[in-house]
């Protein structure tokens, strides 16, 4: 993938309702990224033509209770921070075997090197008290894809192991209360992803997904054993932003 250099840019959540595509917003000076709803409204239209093909779309997943009738994770847009339309979210009354999570795909690799890191607001309710923030990288994205929808990164490895992967991709945790709160995190907090055993450090260069994720709490059952302590969880995410 060919990373497209990026000086200016925020992701427009609460401008696009559900069931639209989600636009990258392009801008000259970062502040005009921030304007009011109806501003970014008009002004989302006018793509750089360089960035006219690239797009993102949400996506949400969890524990997938299928038989379970009434306890299913709730991915969707819900009103957002300091009187925003929409924010992301991701919900379930009871997890009982991870949890959830939920992100942004991007259709082409980002060079975000120009700032300092990435910058959100948060509220929800996190068993852990915490979340990860989680960058997915080419070079921590499998060469060998398992599925041909997959996306194909430089990594001589694989990344659909669970723990036993060899493509790993660079995390970040950050607390979540019940209250609005904002979160920075610049790229050198990153714990570094792994290429087949090479580590890869975080500076902004070649992200192709945003993702975060919210997890139970894992407790010896006393015989030694860890297992999923089963709990309701919320994360809401807004104003996501590159500072």
């Amino acid at each position: 993938m060919t990373a497209h250099l990026v000086t200016a840019v925020a992701v427009e959540l609460e401008a696009r309702p559900p069931g639209r595509p989600l636009r990258v917003v392009l801008r000259d000076d970062f502040e005009q990224a921030l304007v009011a709803l109806e501003e970014r409204r008009a002004v989302g239209r006018q793509v750089d033509e360089d960035f006219a093909a690239m797009h993102g779309r949400r996506f949400v997943y969890g524990d997938e209770h299928g038989a379970r009738e009434g306890l299913p994770e709730v991915g969707e847009m819900v009103a957002g921070n300091n009187g925003s339309m929409y924010a992301l979210s991701i919900s379930d009354t009871l997890a009982e075997e991870y949890g959830g999570g939920m992100g942004l795909w991007i259709s082409t690799c980002l060079d975000l090197r120009a700032f300092t890191g990435i910058s959100f607001w948060v509220r929800g309710n996190a068993p852990a008290t915490t979340a990860t923030l989680t960058l997915l990288m080419e070079e921590t994205t499998s060469s060998t894809p398992s599925t041909a929808t997959d996306a194909i990164g430089t990594c001589m490895g694989t990344d659909d192991q669970a723990d036993l992967s060899t493509c790993k991709p660079p995390k970040a945790t950050f607390t979540v209360t019940d209250t609005w709160s904002q979160v920075q995190v610049p790229w050198n907090i990153f714990m570094p992803g792994d290429s087949a055993g090479t580590a890869v450090p975080v500076d902004g260069h070649n992200i192709w997904q945003i993702q975060y994720d919210i997890g139970v709490v894992w407790a010896d059952d006393g015989t030694g054993v860890y297992m999923p302590t089963p709990a309701p969880y919320e994360l809401v995410i807004d104003d996501l932003a590159f500072y």
